[in-house]
């Protein structure tokens, strides 16, 4: 699972409503954190969670 922290105020939360929908529809799922640091395509597991 990846965390991904966010820290804004009111002025940013349509940007931030972009980027969040951006991570979401370039993740590939079907790779881990393992998966990517070695360049290996096998496994799974990529959920994302995102904290405000």
């Amino acid at each position: 699972m990846f965390h991904i922290v966010f820290n804004i105020d009111e002025n940013y939360i349509k940007y931030l409503a972009v980027l969040i929908t951006s991570i979401i529809k370039n993740t590939d799922t079907t790779k881990n954190l393992y998966d990517i640091s070695k360049n290996n395509t096998t496994g799974g597991g990529g959920h994302i969670a995102f904290m405000f």
